[in-house]
């Protein structure tokens, strides 16, 4: 053991020069590693704490039937509410979101789309920002089935203010549906996973 401590030791101070250069080039590479590893960790507290518990709040349950196809529905809301309330302290709220995803046509465009059901006192609609059109128009019963999109998608299907959308999408049934939405307002996205 002695020996291969020497002979270590004699040849770190034989070459002194291709030592250190090693050791700063071993450093600066811990020190991208350690800054790399920070900046992930805080994109995903980020990503976590501001946008993913903004759009489903802290506690998300989701259940997946399987058959053909794969379904997120919950079938027994009134129980799976009644579970959390007894096991979760301090609920302030619960939410039930419906979401699906389908083809929309708009103007001679075509694009998948995922379609969301919001309360109209949400707090998402009290702080977007409406590029054209109006919120209010969405509990406007002259208008038919009445959606808000985003700047982007508007652009790709080509859409404008009270023009009509065609979308194609499956129910929780597995059957095929279509429905003609009225386009009330356009927002301007804040980020990119909004769009």
């Amino acid at each position: 053991m002695n020996v291969i401590l020497k002979i270590s030791l004699r040849n770190l101070f034989r070459q002194k020069r291709r030592n250190i250069l090693l050791g700063i080039g071993i450093a600066f590479g811990m020190c991208v590693l350690i800054l790399a590893n920070a900046f992930s960790h805080g994109i995903s507290d980020i990503l976590l704490n501001k946008i993913i518990s903004r759009i489903a709040g802290h506690v998300l349950v989701s259940v997946v039937e399987k058959d053909e196809t794969e379904r997120e529905i919950i079938r027994d809301t009134e129980r799976m509410q009644q579970v959390i309330l007894e096991n979760v302290e301090g609920v302030k709220a619960i939410q039930e979101e419906v979401i699906t995803y389908g083809k929309a046509l708009g103007n001679g465009k075509v694009a998948f789309i995922i379609l969301a059901g919001l309360p109209s006192e949400d707090d998402f609609l009290r702080e977007a920002e409406v590029v054209d059109g109006s919120l209010e128009d969405l509990t406007n019963p002259a208008f038919e089935n009445p959606i808000v999109l985003y700047s982007t998608m508007a652009e790709d299907l080509k859409v404008g203010i009270h023009d009509i959308v065609r979308m194609r999408f499956e129910t929780v049934y597995g059957q095929i549906q279509t429905a003609r939405l009225n386009v009330v307002a356009i927002l301007k996205s804040g980020n990119p996973f909004m769009d």
